[in-house]
């Protein structure tokens, strides 16, 4: 049997992952991320109580100065800068999945395990990642950016569970004291989504009033970059003859481009610091998920060095964002890679 490291939250997704490798045998312990200030106590006593009950060691791992420096400035930098950005996907890849992960490699692990839903196979010591079985719950997408060389030690016992309603009646027979914990919604930094008050609390710089354009000519003023994001309609504060949509955010000239809902809809778009989890096969139509909760789309994908030029192949009805993450996925829900969308034609 294996030395499995269990990133362990306090949360019912950890918690029945670590007793699902304990039942078969494995020498399991907890590890818990320190990622900033607030809550930590409740944090380390959520995971305690869960490593405690299993009779586990556990130890924690402060990684709040590189969470701040990845994720954090990353954030607050993206919205500056008018982009969208993806945080989930960026700890995945920077912080959970390798600087936790080297953590435990140095504790003794052989692999570590986390709650994740999504699917991993191994064949040879390569690692192939698909959609999870739980299609509502499936963190795929957020997982498209983490490398392969990464991925190799990671395990999701998991991935079998077709939905969280299992995972409960999962704990609850183990007698886990958290089965009926609720899931966080937030981003995790982001209490309450209020990511205005993240951005200026990390922000040296206030919120810089400028102009709305439409159709070329300033119609308004916006209250600073940081507090729209492609596609918004509410809260922009215009009245106008037809709904009015935010479809550009110009950071260098500090204004708001805003036109109807056509003008958000978008064909093609460059893809840039791509991972490549697998082949991606030449004229193929394969698939591609823009918005962790909306659908995947058909698509031809090609490769020019290290960009990804996507060219959708059915009418698109959502916003494409810079900024955003985009997944490649083939016909089977394999994970083909993942990038950062740049811009769109």
């Amino acid at each position: 049997m294996s030395v499995y490291a269990v990133a362990i939250s306090g949360g019912v997704d950890s918690a029945v992952t670590a007793t699902r490798l304990l039942k078969e045998g494995h020498d399991v312990f907890g590890v818990t991320m320190l990622l900033f200030d607030e809550n930590t106590d409740a944090l380390i006593e959520g995971a305690k109580t869960v490593t405690d009950y299993l009779g586990i060691p556990h130890y924690i791992c402060d990684l709040r100065a590189e969470f701040k420096k990845e994720v954090i400035d990353y954030f607050v930098n993206s919205y500056k800068s008018g982009l969208t950005p993806n945080p989930c996907a960026i700890c995945n890849k920077k912080i959970k999945l390798n600087k936790l992960l080297q953590f435990a490699k140095g504790l003794g692990a052989d692999y570590m395990a986390t709650g994740h839903y999504a699917k991993l196979l191994h064949d040879n010591g390569v690692a192939k990642l698909y959609e999870s079985a739980n299609s509502k719950k499936d963190q795929s997408y957020f997982l498209s950016l983490t490398s392969i060389d990464c991925l190799k030690y990671i395990r999701f016992p998991l991935q079998d569970i077709v939905d969280k309603s299992v995972t409960r009646e999962l704990a609850k027979s183990y007698g886990l004291p958290n089965f009926a914990k609720t899931d966080s919604q937030d981003i995790c930094f982001v209490p309450n989504n209020d990511y205005v008050s993240v951005i200026n609390k990390y922000s040296l710089t206030k919120n810089i009033v400028g102009d709305f354009i439409l159709n070329g000519k300033v119609i308004g003023k916006h209250n600073g970059l940081v507090k729209y994001t492609i596609g918004q309609r509410k809260g922009l504060g215009i009245s106008y003859k037809y709904p009015l949509y935010v479809t550009k955010i110009d950071a260098e000239r500090n204004t708001v481009v805003l036109g109807k809902r056509a003008d958000l809809l978008r064909t093609e778009f460059i893809v840039k610091d791509i991972n490549i989890l697998g082949d991606i096969p030449c004229g193929e139509k394969l698939f591609v998920k823009i918005r962790s909760g909306n659908k995947k789309f058909y698509a031809n994908i090609e490769q020019l060095n290290n960009c990804l030029k996507i060219k959708l192949l059915e009418p698109n009805s959502i916003a494409i964002c810079p900024g955003q993450v985009c997944a490649v996925y083939d016909n089977k829900g394999k994970v083909l890679a993942g990038g950062i969308i740049l811009f769109a034609n």
